[in-house]
């Protein structure tokens, strides 16, 4: 099993302690400092870890490839954030130096750095000094606000955002970098996503993203950089930039259907028509309605009767 610096320090003091007790050992040694240039950096750069010249890590007698390892731990963590431990070699004067590369995705903040020295490549016996954790902080570039192809729009229309003049680079080992853009309402809540891909060379990119339906005042667009897809922890943010949302377009008014008015009661004169008299007509030679009408008699033909 793979020792780690962070789960040895006590090791090491007990070390101090006993060698204090038997009268004392050049191996066995009190607690040194290490030194980490630089102590910030972004997220894929390389800091140089090492023991300095008033620190070191005399290997034991008989030991012939004794190494340091370094770990990066998290504030409050007992975990490695690393994926392994990076090592070097320690020279027959106890000087040692490690180059610690950062992931590309780590996350930014405080890291304490702990070191601990061993007879041999795969950490299996710890010697030396009980290291006092280094610190390094990791940061997470800041950049000024990403262009936009129209500064205002309205909801379901395309904007171009493209990187500009802020670039964001990619740290060594990224192995996909993308970018993911944001539209964000006036309460800073994400409305609308896009991602594209990052020019490894340049930083540059391009990724257009449609307006969704929100407020007309306070909507803003950024985004961020990250080292591959599906990452959650971004090595640069873009600061925001306003956008002007337009309010949509009205709905048409109802135009209610056509009417071509009433029919006339009566028709106009023809010019040189005859004229017409009005025919009376008396009431009581009208048949009764009133009374119900007589049945009708059915005629019922006999058919003939055959003899023969």
């Amino acid at each position: 099993m793979v020792r780690r610096p962070g789960f040895v320090v006590a090791a090491a003091a007990a070390a101090v302690t006993l060698a204090a007790v038997v009268g004392g050992s050049a191996d066995a040694q009190g607690v040194a400092a290490i030194n980490v240039v630089p102590a910030e950096a972004d997220p894929g750069a390389t800091v140089l870890v090492t023991n300095g010249p008033g620190a070191p890590c005399t290997p034991p007698t008989g030991s012939s490839n004794a190494s340091a390892s370094v770990d990066l731990y998290a504030a409050g963590s007992a975990t490695p954030a690393n994926r392994g431990p990076f090592q070097g070699f320690v020279s027959a004067s106890g000087s040692w130096s490690v180059e610690v590369r950062l992931a590309p995705d780590l996350a930014p903040g405080s890291y304490r750095v702990q070191a601990g020295c061993y007879t041999d490549s795969g950490l299996n016996s710890g010697f030396g000094p009980s290291y006092e954790p280094g610190r390094l902080d990791v940061r997470l570039r800041q950049l000024g606000p990403p262009t936009l192809s129209i500064g205002r729009g309205r909801p379901g229309d395309s904007v171009q955002v493209t990187s500009g003049d802020a670039r964001c680079t990619p740290p060594t080992g990224a192995p996909n970098p993308r970018v993911r853009v944001s539209i964000l309402d006036r309460d800073g809540s994400t409305r609308a996503e896009s991602e594209g891909g990052v020019d490894r060379g340049s930083g540059r990119w391009a990724v257009p993203v449609r307006v969704p339906a929100l407020d007309t005042q306070g909507a803003q667009v950024t985004a961020v950089c990250l080292a591959r897809v599906g990452a959650s922890v971004p090595y640069a943010r873009y600061a925001a930039t306003p956008l002007a949302v337009e309010a949509p377009p009205a709905d048409p008014p109802v135009t209610p259907p056509a009417t071509f008015g009433s029919v006339p009661t009566s028709l106009p004169a023809v010019p040189g028509a005859p004229a017409t008299t009005a025919v009376t007509v008396n009431p009581a030679l009208l048949p009764d309605t009133s009374l119900p009408l007589a049945p009708v008699a059915k005629a019922i033909i006999a058919e003939p009767a055959y003899t023969g």
